[in-house]
């Protein structure tokens, strides 16, 4: 570690961090036929690998929050597979353990590889390296396997050995955080730290020298159930306050003791929950892999229209082919989202849909779709009149070939 002095580091962390990238898993005319073999195939290729009906405490942090929030089921249905759960060091930030999860969500073509490190009194700017560690090629040094890897490095290396396609990719961070230095109190802490936080959530190594304006206008609460927790988002950044071992915490889960007790006989244990995940508690995850999901199949819909323009082959029946098959692309994509009733959504889900400007996407999506439904018109019209044009020419010819005649037998 660095000798030097840096402003801020008084205050120090635990939580996690998890680094997200969500991706189509497979071209369209594969992803039926692969989809069906992929959990063999990851059982193969990764054979230590867990899935979500092992018994490993990941996975059962995540039975009990769905089953507690989510016992009608997902929007988007999944399944997932723990790639590694292992000890871990790096060499400039305390971190201890980490895992790698694997999410497929088969009905629509989507994965999702999660990164996530586990950390201890993390100073400030240990948590601003950690946020650029997604990229800046750091090495995580795997204990037990002797080998060492960056995010990049093992996402390529996974997309690689899995065969993906891997393209349309949306990369986000989820950071929880447990411990706030000694502040225990949530309140205090948006009213003082909005810098700090600030710094945190988006990378910048220059928080203690913004303008106080510029973080007050960038960490609002976007979401709180309780008096421990507050959630933030700022661009495809999530940032969860959730301090577990405070006061309020602590009193919180003294009454749902009592009122359990009293009525269920004994306590939910979604209360007890301290997983070791990034945003599992609260419902967080399972609202954000909803948006960042939807956010990936709409970009897949906008960078196939850029391809889209550019392969016109003025061949018309291949051309009024590929103008299908997109439109049908469309509806499909269309039908995935609205069939989630927005209306049914919850608070956190509309922040985060918000936050990612989920419903200006869409609209775009719909006026291509009139634009493609306009267009389609046109070359079935255009096609029309050639047609018709080829007929009055081709009547035309027969008409003169018929008077030629005539005028020759009178001769």
């Amino acid at each position: 570690m660095s000798s030097y002095n840096i402003h801020g580091d008084d205050v120090t962390f635990d939580g996690k961090i998890s680094y997200i990238l969500y991706f189509t898993l497979f071209p369209e005319a594969e992803a039926e036929q692969r989809m069906a073999k992929l959990r063999q195939n990851i059982k193969q290729e990764y054979p230590y690998a867990g899935m979500e009906d092992d018994d490993s405490p990941v996975f059962q942090d995540f039975k009990t929050v769905q089953q507690f929030l989510h016992g009608g089921g997902l929007p988007f249905e999944c399944w997932r597979a723990l790639l590694c759960n292992e000890p871990v060091h790096m060499d400039k930030a305390a971190v201890h353990q980490m895992q790698v999860l694997f999410t497929a969500f088969p009905e629509i073509n989507i994965g999702k590889l999660t990164f996530n490190l586990q950390f201890r009194d993390v100073p400030t700017s240990q948590m601003v390296y950690l946020h650029h560690c997604n990229s800046n090629g750091a090495k995580i040094h795997f204990d037990a396997w002797g080998v060492s890897l960056s995010v990049h490095e093992m996402y390529q290396q996974f997309l690689k050995k899995m065969n993906f396609y891997g393209e349309h990719g949306q990369l986000a961070h989820l950071i929880e955080l447990n411990r706030f230095g000694q502040m225990e109190d949530i309140a205090y802490i948006m009213k003082t730290e909005k810098p700090r936080m600030y710094g945190i959530i988006s990378g910048d190594e220059g928080w203690n020298h913004i303008p106080a304006e510029l973080a007050e206008t960038r960490i609002q609460p976007d979401w709180s159930s309780r008096d421990f927790v507050e959630f933030i988002t700022f661009g495809s950044n999530f940032l969860l306050l959730n301090l577990i071992d405070s006061p309020a915490a602590k009193r919180y889960r003294e009454n749902q003791t009592s009122f359990g007790g009293t009525y269920y006989g004994g306590m939910n244990p979604y209360f007890a929950l301290n997983p070791a995940v990034a945003g599992v508690n609260h419902g967080i995850i399972y609202a954000v892999e909803l948006v960042m999901a939807m956010k990936t199949i709409a970009h897949r819909i906008l960078e196939f229209q850029a391809s889209f323009q550019q392969s016109r082959t003025g061949n018309f029946r291949d051309d009024i082919q590929r103008t299908k098959d997109y439109r049908r692309e469309l509806i499909a994509t269309l039908n995935r989202v609205e069939n989630i009733d927005m209306t049914e959504l919850g608070e956190l889900e509309k922040v985060i849909l918000n936050s990612q400007q989920i419903t200006p996407i869409i609209d775009k999506i719909k006026y291509l779709l009139e634009l493609l439904e306009s267009e389609l018109d046109l070359m079935y019209q255009t096609r029309t009149n050639n047609i018709a044009n080829m007929l009055t020419v081709l009547g035309l010819l027969l008409t003169i070939v018929g008077t030629v005649l005539a005028w020759m037998q009178v001769f």
